[in-house]
């Protein structure tokens, strides 16, 4: 009886392990997004056949479905004895190709229209195809119409969008002007009255330089007016004169001037024609406000010229010409520059856009500045034949093919487009981490944050660890930390990072914090961050930024600072300081979103334009740099949201870094302020930044080789920061001696950083012994609390 029984259990047994079908599933998903040609496959075994099939929700009975959308889809399937089993497959589809440009008005009658199209989504490489036939990502030379760009992703998915090149209505310039009471008073003025074309307008008067709608305390004499129409990038300009009774005071002539004003504003190539005729035959001499004595003067920028006239008889005349730009006959230059992957000096798809590069345009020595996408313009320009070179102004990279192109423009060709340039990377072995950051503000007791960018600026991948310190009073206050998978180590946050090449961008991180209430005002916040490479770096002077602010009771959201502070109402810094980091904030504290915005920089005459380098934005952005070292920033259809409905969106900056010129004596000072455009409203004007040249020599060593150790701040108000660039981890003692070389402080080192704390000690001078294992390095240093 028992066997009967195990043999029976054992026949259900076997009968039970065949009943189980198993399922699994083949899938083709959607091609393109929005697409319906994706499928799906199941396969049973097990179980007794023959099966059914349901699909759910397309009811579909067969083991195939196709044609289908991107979702979920559930399959169930029953076999001949009822036993069932289900399976869930889920189709997807790729990211939907979004389409974006910039687009530049024409001026009125010209075809000199400008769009850009930048693509995101689906599969890269993209190809573009215009209405009108272009196959590029730029499209110039428009005249006004409605044009349509298809992108095409490498998988075959499309998108498309239109944009309307438009005409303004004619720009019309007068002058609205009152005449001085007499040639002796400077009473007069003038008002600009604009008709047509897209504001905001900008003016520009000669020869004062008044950029304001609107001029007074003129005295007798020419003057001019240039009004640049931001919306559409066309300007016009007229010439008006003041006069008075009596201004010709040589008996028996007539002086009369042909004035030939310059084809472009700064193409220098006007000139003004003096005559002088009447009875009174002379000889004359002539004096130009220029210097010059000839009777005629050529090789003129746009301004005002005056020319005193001298007879026999020491009779004399004064009169006043003014040079203005016509504004006609001026082209653009576009182009970019790329990373060239391949060595073969062709833009091809896998290669990168390289953004933060000079370029100079010569004749007339005009700069331009690569933006995110690699883009650089450079406006104005007569027609004519240029030179496009490329300042390699930094260390990791070199120009290939060739460092210098030519190109035209002219009235058949305004617009000179494709203009590209090509770089590749110095070292084909080694990394170049480069790490960047900046602060808002630190207000005690308030939250604050303080944001760094990490980036490769190479192909060479590489991983390593990110070491930001705060002052140790800072630690406990941490509120929150992105990214997330960090550790701290005392006053040290740390982050693994991975596989970092330039073709990713850079990698962001943030640090919120509420200062303690007891941190001084005045005082100076100081934090570093240390990138340390898993492998040697091509450029170690990169991996470490100091960032200095100072703590304040309240800050303006549109302002400028400087790193380094230095010290007092003057920002006192070293002379061997020579790079200075700016940054620009501004906030939206309308009651709406602020659609365009610019902001506009004067260098200091003080700095070294060639070596300007970008460092960061919050949008995207296309910069020019004018005649006279004026930085533009146009933010175009930034869509920045007003404080009071998105407070945090509300936010945007700009930083840079620059170095002084080599000549600076000791107090020059250097002072830079911004000028903020929100759309069509007058400019926020930001608090003037300013260091100047002091006499302290700052670090100095007494080592013969300092294998990278640099101490910040000095002078220091109490938090020092001891920090080594080099890729060699060090071990050792920290020593502070007072002036009679007593050790007054003594600290351990386990690594390439140290913060210490000052505030215990008296003000005076100050020795740090740095030991290591692999060398021994000594610094002088002033403490100032």
């Amino acid at each position: 009886m028992k066997k009967i029984i195990l043999s029976v259990l054992m026949l259900l047994m076997h009968s039970y392990a065949f009943s189980q079908i198993t399922l699994t599933s083949t899938i083709s998903n959607v091609s393109c997004f929005g697409g319906s040609n994706g499928s799906g496959t199941v396969t049973a075994t097990g179980g007794t056949g023959p099966y059914t099939y349901t699909w759910t929700p397309t009811n579909t009975n067969s083991s195939i479905i196709t044609g289908v959308a991107a979702g979920t889809y559930t399959v169930n399937v029953e076999d001949a004895v009822a036993n069932t089993s289900s399976l869930v497959v889920n189709i997807s589809q790729p990211t939907q190709i979004n389409v974006q440009t910039n687009t530049y008005a024409a001026c009125y009658g010209s075809c000199s229209g400008y769009s850009q199209v930048f693509a995101f989504g689906g599969a890269m490489p993209y190809t573009y195809l215009w209405s009108n036939g272009v196959t590029s990502d730029q499209n110039g030379n428009l005249c006004v119409g409605i044009y349509s760009v298809q992108v095409t992703s490498a998988n075959g998915c499309t998108g498309t969008t239109t944009i309307n090149i438009i005409q303004p209505p004619t720009l019309s310039v007068t002058a609205n002007k009152t005449n001085a009471t007499c040639n002796i008073t400077c009473d007069g003025s003038a008002s600009a009255n604009i008709t047509g074309g897209i504001g905001p307008f900008s003016y520009y008067w000669l020869p004062s330089g008044a950029t304001t709608s609107s001029i007074s305390n003129l005295c007798c004499g020419n003057y001019s007016l240039v009004v640049n129409d931001n919306g559409s990038q066309c300007s016009e300009s007229i010439m008006f004169n003041i006069v008075a009774s009596g201004n010709n005071a040589i008996p028996n002539t007539t002086i009369t001037s042909i004035v030939n004003n310059e084809t472009c504003f700064q193409s220098i190539d006007g000139s003004i024609d003096l005559s002088v005729s009447g009875s009174n035959n002379g000889p004359f001499t002539y004096l130009w406000s220029n210097g010059a004595i000839t009777q005629d003067i050529y090789n003129l920028q746009s301004n005002i010229y005056s020319v005193t006239i001298v007879d026999a008889n020491s009779n004399c005349s004064t009169i006043f010409d003014t040079v203005s730009s016509i504004g006609i006959n001026c082209g653009t230059i576009l182009g970019k520059v790329y990373v060239d992957n391949n060595s073969d000096c062709n833009n091809n798809t896998g290669d990168n856009n390289f953004q933060n590069s000079l370029i100079t345009v010569n004749p007339g020595n005009r700069y331009a500045y690569t933006n995110s996408n690699g883009t650089y313009v450079v406006n104005n320009l007569p027609y004519g034949t240029y030179s496009i070179t490329l300042n390699n102004n930094t260390v990791n990279i070199y120009p290939t093919c060739t460092t210098t192109i030519n190109t035209s423009v002219s009235s058949g060709n305004p617009n000179s487009i494709n203009n590209n340039l090509s770089i590749e990377f110095n070292s084909a072995t080694q990394p170049d981490m480069q790490i960047t950051g900046w602060n808002a503000g630190v207000v005690p007791g308030i939250s604050c944050h303080i944001s760094y960018s990490l980036e490769n600026l190479n192909m060479i991948t590489c991983s390593g660890i990110l070491k930001i310190t705060l002052p140790s009073s800072f630690i406990p206050n941490i509120t929150n930390v992105i990214p997330s998978s960090y550790t701290i180590s005392g006053d040290t946050i740390l982050w693994n990072f991975s596989n970092i090449t330039y073709s990713i961008g850079a990698q962001y991180y943030r640090i919120d914090f509420t200062p303690p209430q007891s941190t001084p005002l005045g005082s100076l916040f100081m934090n570093c961050a240390f990138a340390q490479a898993s492998m040697t770096d091509f450029n170690s002077t990169n991996n470490t930024f100091c960032y200095q602010r100072m703590v304040t009771g309240s800050y303006d959201p549109n302002d400028k600072t400087v790193s380094p502070v230095g010290v007092g109402a003057n920002g006192d810094i070293a002379a061997t300081e020579t790079d200075l980091t700016y940054l620009i904030r501004f906030q939206n504290t309308g009651n709406g979103p602020a659609v365009n915005i610019v902001v506009k920089d004067t260098l200091s005459p003080n700095v070294n334009i060639n070596t300007f380098e970008m460092l960061g934005a919050s949008h995207n952005y296309n910069i020019d740099i004018l005649p006279g070292n004026v930085l533009r920033w146009k933010f175009n259809n930034i869509m920045l949201a007003d404080s009071g409905t998105n407070e945090p969106a509300s936010h945007g900056y700009i930083q840079y870094r620059i170095k002084r010129t080599n000549n600076n004596a000791p107090g020059t000072q250097i002072k830079n302020t911004a000028y903020i455009y929100f759309d069509f409203n007058a400019p926020v004007v930001t608090n003037t930044a300013i260091n100047t040249i002091e006499t302290i020599t700052g670090i100095h060593s007494q080592s013969a080789n300092e294998n990278g150790w640099n101490v910040y701040p000095n002078p220091s108000t109490g938090a020092l920061y001891i920090v080594n660039s080099s890729m060699l981890k060090e071990y050792g003692q920290i020593q502070v001696l007072n002036a009679m070389g007593q050790i007054v402080m003594e600290e351990s080192m386990n690594g390439n950083y140290k913060n210490i704390e000052l505030s215990k000690l008296n003000n005076g001078i100050y020795f740090v012994k740095i030991t290591s294992d692999k060398q021994s390095v000594i610094k002088r240093i002033v403490l100032n609390k």
